[in-house]
């Protein structure tokens, strides 16, 4: 009856959950204290436990009829096949292969599958007949990485072909212009000087008529003279200050006034000395002291008589005081 019924719509949906949380549990082993990576025999680390988890994990793959029990000649029969499991191993050194998942495709399961005794599972052609099954999941997944490695290198290929014309595309001329042939640019290079010539010439032109008209600024070449009036700031001079004469407050000192200051500039002597002409004055001859007949050193400020000494000078206001005694009394008979 197993073998004329139709497999059911479900048949296998489990496996793959179990399969894909299998491969999530590798891939913590491989990151975790420096990785738990798989090796293809270790008969050191062999158990019990290995069969057990075969058993459970070939309870997903069994068929509603398959539960129902089977007769020893149907068993005859047919061969015995042997389910693919999951193989779970205890702690071993971590390998350089890393085990890439395996494809839905590579996980099916046989539709029709039988429990196994205790013994069987116990015997050691169990684990030469897994590694034999690992066998193929291993060769396609080189495959795998040699097909993924060629369509990148194609990709590679095909963008290297697009910069290529991109280039090439920013170096051809624009669809529907065509490109000049030489002796078209030549023509087109003597049109623009010509152009230029003119333009030149126009320039230049304008140019002179513009210093023609533009007032030039009269020049003197020979001697000249020049008078300049400004303004300057003078400081206060507060040297001579009588202070009995001064009534009101006397101002900051350090305050500056402007006063007018005129320049006569001569570029040459010679016009100085013809537009100011005089005759050199004879010295003046030294005065002598009247009382004493020696060159004076002095001069009285009220009788504006030259003097020697203070002798002389004493004689000078005795002599001025009786003139001025006389002059008030009138003239004696």
């Amino acid at each position: 009856m197993a073998s004329q019924r139709e497999p059911r719509h479900n048949a296998g949906n489990r496996m793959n959950k179990v399969m894909e949380g299998e491969a999530d549990e590798d891939d913590f082993y491989k990151t975790t204290y420096g990785g738990f990576m798989e090796e293809e025999e270790d008969n050191d680390f062999d158990s019990g436990q290995e069969d057990s988890a075969d058993e459970v994990d070939s309870d997903f793959d069994r068929s509603e009829v398959e539960d129902e029990p089977i007769s020893d000649e149907e068993n005859g029969d047919k061969p015995k096949r042997r389910k693919k499991g999951v193989v779970t191993k205890a702690y071993k050194e971590p390998s350089t292969v890393v085990k890439k998942p395996v494809k839905k495709s590579e996980q099916s399961v046989p539709k029709h599958s039988k429990p196994e005794t205790e013994d069987q599972a116990k015997s050691p052609e169990k684990n030469r007949k897994i590694d034999d099954q690992d066998g193929p999941m291993r060769k396609s997944s080189r495959r795998s990485t040699a097909t993924n490695s060629l369509l990148t290198s194609i990709r590679r290929k095909e963008q290297e072909e697009k910069h290529k014309k991109k280039r090439e595309s920013g170096r051809k001329p624009p669809v529907g212009i065509r490109r000049l042939t030489q002796e078209e640019l030549l023509a087109e290079a003597e049109k623009t000087e010509k152009k230029n010539l003119k333009s030149l010439e126009n320039y230049q032109r304008l140019e002179a008529n513009r210093k023609k008209t533009m007032a030039k600024k009269r020049t003197f070449d020979g001697p000249t003279v020049k008078y300049i009036s400004t303004t300057m700031t003078v400081a206060p001079n507060t040297n001579n200050v009588d202070v009995e004469k001064v009534d009101s407050p006397l101002t900051n000192p350090d305050a500056k006034n402007k006063t007018s200051q005129n320049f006569v500039v001569f570029s040459h002597d010679a016009i100085f000395h013809d537009t100011f002409k005089w005759k050199r004055s004879r010295p003046r001859p030294k005065p002598f002291c009247v009382v004493t007949n020696k060159p004076a050193r002095f001069i009285d400020p009220l009788t504006k008589i030259p003097y020697y000494d203070l002798a002389a000078f004493k004689k000078i206001r005795e002599a001025y005081s009786l003139t001025i005694t006389e002059l008030k009394d009138g003239p004696t008979r």
